[in-house]
C-alpha cells in the first residue's frame, strides 16, 4: 500500500514459527520489487498469530541494504560459486541436504573412526559423547534422507537395494456414517457391554477445582543430555 510518500509492505505469516519483521530481508525484497523514485518511508509488517510487528526505514537506508542483497544474489547465481556454510537455518527447508556433502560429512565423519578401529577395540567414552552430542543433528539427517529416498521410490523411481512394503496395519476404527451402538446391539451385544465409561484424568479435574485430592505426579525418568552437570555452589563467591 502507498500513502502519499511512504510505501507499506504487509505479510500474512501463518507458520508456527514465529517471524521478525525487523531485519527481515524476505519483506525488503518485497518493498524494492515495488518502491518509486516518490517514496520516502517504507513500513515492512509482519502479520502472526493475531500480532503485527513492523520495521519502518528510509528509502536510502532500504537501497542501502538492498545493495548487500544484491551482491549475494549475484554470488547465488554464479555456477562457478560452490562454497557452502550449511546451518540449522540455512538447510532447514532445502529439499536437496540429503545429497549435500557439505551437510552429510560433518556427521557421517564421526563414524570414520568406528571403521577405521582395529577389530574388538573399544570405542572411547570421549568417542561415545561426540556421536551422542550429534544425536539430534544426526536423527534429522536420517529423516532427510528417508522422506527424499520414500519419495522418490513412491513416486516410480527404481533404486537399488530399496523396495516398498506394506506397514503395520492401524487399529482397527468404525467406518464414517456408522451408528457404532447400533452396529453392535443388532450383532447380540448387550448394550451395557456395548459403552464403557472412566473418569476423567487428574489434569482434566483439576481444572474443574482446585480442591480435588487422591492424585500424584510420578518423577521424570531420568534424562541422558549432553554437557557436563553444572553445580549451582560454582555460580557463588567462596566467603
Amino acid at each position: 500500500a502507498v500513502h502519499g510518500d511512504m510505501l507499506t509492505i504487509v505479510d500474512l505469516k501463518t507458520g508456527m514459527l514465529p517471524v521478525a519483521a525487523d531485519g527481515n530481508m524476505q519483506l525488503l525484497i518485497y518493498a524494492m520489487g515495488i518502491i518509486t523514485d516518490d517514496i520516502k518511508t517504507v513500513t515492512m509488517q509482519i502479520s502472526q498469530h493475531d500480532e503485527i510487528k513492523s520495521w519502518t526505514i528510509s528509502a536510502d537506508h532500504l537501497r542501502a541494504i538492498a545493495a548487500d542483497v544484491k551482491d549475494l544474489a549475484i554470488a547465488a547465481m554464479d555456477e562457478t560459486n560452490t562454497a557452502t556454510t550449511p546451518s540449522d537455518d540455512t538447510c532447514r527447508y532445502c529439499k536437496a541436504k540429503a545429497y549435500c556433502k557439505s551437510y552429510t560429512e560433518p556427521l557421517i565423519a564421526m563414524f570414520d573412526y568406528v571403521v577405521a578401529a582395529p577389530p574388538l577395540e573399544r570405542m572411547t567414552d570421549a568417542k561415545l559423547v561426540q556421536i551422542f552430542s550429534q544425536s539430534a543433528d544426526i536423527k534429522k539427517l536420517l529423516t532427510a534422507v528417508e522422506s527424499t529416498l520414500y519419495g522418490r521410490v513412491i513416486h516410480g523411481d527404481d533404486i537399488e537395494g530399496l523396495h516398498l512394503a506394506h506397514g503395520r496395519k492401524s487399529a482397527r476404527a468404525w467406518a464414517k456414517g456408522v451408528d457404532p451402538l447400533r452396529a453392535m446391539i443388532d450383532a447380540g451385544i448387550n448394550p451395557s457391554e456395548a459403552v464403557t465409561s472412566k473418569p476423567i484424568t487428574p489434569t482434566q479435574a483439576l481444572k474443574l477445582s482446585q480442591d480435588v485430592t487422591g492424585w500424584y505426579q510420578a518423577e521424570g525418568k531420568p534424562k541422558l543430555t549432553a554437557g557436563n552437570a553444572e553445580n549451582p555452589v560454582d555460580y557463588f563467591e567462596e566467603i
